[in-house]
This record gives structure tokens, C-alpha cells and sequence, in this order.
């Protein structure tokens, strides 16, 4: 004998197969979540032993260990990707300072470090745009990337994409050729629809 077809039942193992995957979902998004505390509190710890001497000697004046506080800071930073919201305001805001107390002085990455801070930490487009223009305008190699792409975005500064690509030709980075490609691919297109 055929079993006789129940839509209501299948409906409800339907349901069920949903249910469970969402609970599935919810779990790994759980467990992923736990390894990011994990991360946090492992970078924390990892950062303040690695911080908690340079701060001191820096707040008493040691202008060498300012700047390994400053490179501690920005090399934590540049290992952990989006790591600026993990490093303690007290310490950006130091590294910020120290490096202003630098910013007299012709070295562009001085100037590329504090556009990275307003850029990536305050969100500050201008001020950004301000550093990498006066790093560029010192070191054209060094400062070719992070303006050209303000250039190209209109950060800081109105879009001006032959601006970008100016800049981005100067740069030393492989980056910088992927996004004058990207800008010519652009300005090919406008061009075409006129």
C-alpha cells in the first residue's frame, strides 16, 4: 500500500530542515564571534607587554624610546588587519602627539604615519589628505599611493582622476599599478558614453 501524500507534514519537515540550518548558522556565527574575543584579548595582552616600557620611558622625556613607541604602535597596527580599534586611545593619541612633535622636520614618513592616524583611526579625510599631500610632496615615491587614492576617491580633496594617476606613477607600490588601471578602464568608459 502507497503511503498517502500529507502536504502539512511535509511542510512541517521543511520547517524543520530550515530551522535547524539557521541554528546551524547561528552557532558558527557563535563560535566565530568567541574567536574574535579571543584575538581581541590576545592582541591586548600581547600589545601591552610589548607597550607598557615604551610608554613610560617616552612620558619621561626619552626621545628614543617616543620613537619605538610610535614604530611599536603602528607595527601592531600594520599586523593585525583593522587593529586601530584594538590599540588603547591613550596610546594613538601619544603616538600622535609624538609624531607632531616630529612633523617639522622634511621626513615623509612622519607625515605618512600621521595621515595613516587621521585617516584610519580619526576618520579625518582632510587632515589625512593634508599628510600624505605634504609626504608627497617631500618623497613623491613614498607619498605617490595613499594620495593618489585620495585623488581617485575624492578623500579629503575633490576627485581628480589624472591627479590620482600622476600620483599612483610615482608610487613604488604594485597596488598603485592595479588602480591606475582601474582609473584608465574608468576614464575609457566616460569617454565612450559621451
Amino acid at each position: 500500500m502507497a503511503k498517502k501524500f500529507d502536504p502539512i507534514k511535509e511542510l512541517q519537515k521543511k520547517q524543520v530542515k530550515q530551522i535547524k540550518k539557521i541554528r546551524e548558522e547561528s552557532d558558527n556565527k557563535i563560535k566565530e564571534l568567541k574567536g574574535e574575543d579571543k584575538f581581541s584579548k590576545e592582541f591586548k595582552k600581547e600589545y601591552a607587554n610589548a607597550i607598557d616600557e615604551l610608554r613610560l620611558l617616552a612620558k619621561k622625556g626619552d626621545s628614543k624610546a617616543k620613537s619605538d613607541f610610535v614604530d611599536k604602535v603602528f607595527e601592531y597596527c600594520d599586523s593585525y588587519d583593522e587593529s586601530y580599534y584594538l590599540i588603547p586611545d591613550k596610546d594613538v593619541e601619544l603616538a600622535k602627539k609624538y609624531l607632531q612633535e616630529l612633523s617639522t622636520s622634511n621626513d615623509p614618513f612622519i607625515n605618512l604615519s600621521l595621515g595613516n592616524i587621521y585617516g584610519n583611526y580619526y576618520e579625518d579625510e582632510k587632515k589625512a589628505f593634508e599628510y600624505y599631500k605634504k609626504t608627497y610632496d617631500l618623497d613623491n615615491v613614498v607619498g605617490g599611493l595613499n594620495l593618489g587614492i585620495c585623488y581617485m576617491y575624492g578623500l579629503g580633496c575633490k576627485k581628480n582622476l589624472n591627479k590620482a594617476i600622476e600620483c599612483l606613477e610615482k608610487s613604488y607600490d604594485e597596488y598603485a599599478k592595479v588602480l591606475i588601471r582601474k582609473i584608465k578602464r574608468e576614464l575609457n568608459s566616460k569617454k565612450k558614453k559621451k
